[in-house]
């Protein structure tokens, strides 16, 4: 069968707001995965990344008529929901074709989204298998109710299957099929999220055991898989060889929680001598000083920690499951062994109040941070806090799917009870302020400017946060 699979057409501005030059777009790894996937068992299919390739929707309806598909699969998430439904029906109307529908936001609402009648089918969860599935099953005239993991339309009715079982062992599953996609340097990656360009993004693991009120993991779940060390370097290795990359990015929710594993991969980095730098998200009560020692021999330049509040009581009401002297102890460590540091913070968690946001400005601040991200929180779809916020009425009626961004929307919808918009907008605006344009912190960030790179993407964020109202 021809399949066509699209991620629908953003920018920067639409995402990010004022904040645009410190936005980020990469590689549709998810994507990726499935084409890659499809590929595998001799399906042919056409990849488009409307961002990466930057087609607005006539450009790729005129795409998918001249590959001519047998079906069109649309990935979203909740806050590019909108655009993928529009895509939706412009393929419906001008091409006649059925559409699927996957990602994060059918996953957690399928009978929602699915009454938009331009998406036949939903793919829910991990997409490799049950597309394939899917795909087969329409090609061979079979019944859709014994694919598992998805969602379709019958007799006027949706019908969801049960759920898939999670793919256990992720080293079976083909590398993203990255040769379909635009160019490592047609991406822009956020500039403080990278040291040398190009960067190439990885994931090495699935799943996540922890339970913050705010992370969705209705595609993932709780289950935690983890690819082998060697089958990572071998990645690796192929974004250095054949993609041009000089550092790689590891969009892992929790890069560290398997210590072994990251030794692992780390002797296999250094063992073939590879000329890589890389990145990744961890969680500071996994972190010790010998596996950062090992990280940094092996090419680490920056962790990403979610630090989230400054109070200890919202701390402990997110399900974050850390501690404020455990962030303490992390971010020493990191920086001790010569690798930056990220603070990621939310504002406008449960129980927020002026007092608690004051509290996290002051402890970001207090924190030997290289950079700090001050998100304003948005409860997704998939979430505990969603549900939470939906019965309490502290989310506003009626927000379109569009708005549910951390960043970019001015009418964004959730307020805890207590504050307003414009409060978490004037602290989250301070919050910028207060941490950059001390001068003990900019002229920290001045000495460790290495090359004329450094300096333009050090300007860039100086001035993004001076025009910050």
């Amino acid at each position: 069968m021809k399949v066509s699979l699209v991620n629908p057409p953003y920018s920067l501005d639409d995402y990010f707001g004022n904040l645009a030059e410190s936005g980020s777009v990469q590689q549709p790894l998810g994507l990726a995965y499935i084409s890659s996937y499809l590929k595998a068992h001799g399906h042919s299919v056409q990849l488009l990344d409307a961002s990466g390739l930057r087609y607005g929707f006539d450009r790729i309806v005129a795409e998918l008529k001249a590959f001519s598909p047998d079906i069109v699969g649309i990935s979203a998430t909740t806050p590019g929901y909108l655009r993928a439904a529009r895509l939706a029906s412009q393929v419906k109307s001008e091409l006649r074709l059925p559409v699927v529908l996957g990602g994060s936001h059918v996953t957690s609402l399928p009978f929602e989204t699915m009454a938009d009648e331009s998406f036949d089918y939903a793919v829910m969860g991990e997409g490799e298998v049950t597309s394939l599935e899917l795909v087969e099953t329409l090609e061979a005239g079979g019944s859709l109710s014994e694919v598992r993991g998805l969602a379709y339309r019958e007799g006027g009715s949706i019908r969801v299957t049960g759920r898939r079982e999670y793919i256990a062992d992720l080293d079976s599953i083909p590398f993203p099929d990255r040769e379909s996609l635009p160019p490592l340097s047609s991406y822009h990656p956020s500039p403080s999220s990278y040291r040398r360009l190009p960067l190439g993004t990885m994931v090495t693991s699935r799943g996540c055991p922890h339970h913050c009120i705010f992370c969705d993991r209705a595609v993932f779940g709780n289950l935690y898989r983890a690819r082998s060390a060697r089958s990572v370097v071998d990645e690796m290795e192929v974004l250095v060889q054949r993609h041009g990359a000089r550092e790689v990015r590891f969009w892992d929710d929790t890069f560290n929680l398997l210590p072994k594993r990251v030794f692992e991969i780390c002797r296999e980095i250094q063992e073939r001598r590879l000329d890589i730098e890389w990145s990744c998200v961890a969680r500071v009560s996994n972190m010790t000083d010998d596996l950062l020692n090992a990280m940094r021999k092996a090419g680490c330049w920056q962790v990403d920690y979610g630090i989230e509040t400054g109070n200890p009581s919202i701390l402990k009401g997110i399900n974050k499951g850390i501690t404020l002297e455990l962030v303490r102890r992390a971010v020493f460590l990191s920086r001790k062994n010569g690798i930056r540091v990220r603070g990621f913070f939310m504002l406008g968690l449960p129980g927020e109040t002026e007092e608690t946001m004051r509290q996290t400005i002051d402890f970001a601040k207090d924190l030997p941070l290289d950079v700090a991200v001050f998100h304003i929180t948005t409860p997704l779809p998939g979430t505990e806090l969603f549900e939470k916020a939906r019965a309490s009425g502290e989310m506003a009626p009626g927000a379109t799917w569009d708005k549910y961004l951390m960043f970019g929307a001015d009418d964004f919808p959730y307020v805890p009870a207590g504050l307003t918009r414009e409060l978490l907008k004037e602290y989250q605006s301070r919050a910028y302020k207060e941490f950059y344009l001390r001068p003990v912190y900019m002229m920290g960030q001045v000495k460790r400017l290495r090359t004329r790179e450094d300096l333009t993407r050090y300007a860039k964020a100086f001035f993004t946060v001076r025009s910050l109202d």
